[in-house]
């Protein structure tokens, strides 16, 4: 497997680990991401044209999160006027750059070095090492990204 940068995985995992994603929901993307990644779409949160198709973080919660305004909602708990404000909250900076790489966009401050991509290998790997956490760890929060 090649090298990735430390930062995109250890925004992965930061955000992977947020509790209100259910173990369930990370289950059925790594299977997705393993067996049907044209389930997996980029620039649009769903593609209707595609029955159960969506964004990363729209597999990740599940259908929950199908806008950017669910996503920011999301991570930060804001909503309506404060949305615009809520977007430079760092709890929100790795799921905005997170989609950014997804999309194939480089995030806007360079995080990941250029790195503009979310490999599926990248992907299946982190959720298997969450899903392990949440398993070997019930109940407690995810330890310091390893890499």
């Amino acid at each position: 497997m090649q090298a990735h940068n430390a930062r995109k995985v250890c925004d992965l995992v930061e955000v992977m680990s947020n509790e209100t994603f259910r173990t369930e929901d990370l289950e059925k993307t790594r299977d997705i991401a393993e067996n049907h990644p044209e389930l997996l779409v980029h620039c649009v949160y769903t593609n209707p044209r595609i029955p159960g198709s969506g964004c990363l973080f729209f597999q990740l919660s599940g259908g929950r999160i199908s806008s950017k305004a669910d996503l920011i909602r999301w991570f930060t708990g804001k909503t309506g006027e404060e949305m615009e404000a809520a977007r430079r909250l760092p709890v929100y900076a790795a799921p905005k750059n997170l989609v950014s790489a997804w999309d194939g966009r480089n995030p806007d401050d360079n995080r990941y070095d250029g790195s503009n991509e979310i490999p599926l290998d990248l992907l299946v790997d982190t959720l298997n090492y969450v899903i392990g956490l949440r398993r070997h760890r019930s109940g407690n929060k995810a330890a310091d990204c390893p890499a």
